[in-house]
């Protein structure tokens, strides 16, 4: 979908965070992690792992993953029809692999 020049994508811009959410969310913080911690020890492997990586996730931030776009050939995106597609294939990549991880 292109839109106009000029136009945004996301006229209200981004949700505002809900600091009290966030920070009756928070009081929880401890207690979270020991139960993530228990569900890591645990002998059922699919739970062991996604533990595992909730915590490192929490403790280090999801690894950041290298996207590369390019045009037909390998060639520079040269014009906007080629960057709206590009946008729309990148974003399919990030839910596919979104949805991969919820599956592990």
């Amino acid at each position: 979908m292109a839109f106009k020049k000029g136009e945004s994508g996301n006229p209200g811009g981004r949700p505002k965070e809900n600091d009290e959410l966030k920070a009756l969310a928070r009081e929880f913080t401890a207690e979270a992690i020991e139960r993530i911690a228990f569900w890591m020890r645990s002998e059922e492997a699919r739970a062991s792992l996604s533990a595992a990586m909730a915590l490192l996730d929490r403790g280090y931030g999801k690894p950041m993953q290298a996207t590369e776009v390019s045009g037909p050939g390998g060639a520079p995106l040269t014009n906007t029809v080629d960057m709206e597609v590009a946008r729309s294939v990148a974003f399919l990549l990030v839910q596919a692999a979104d949805a991969a991880k919820e599956k592990t």
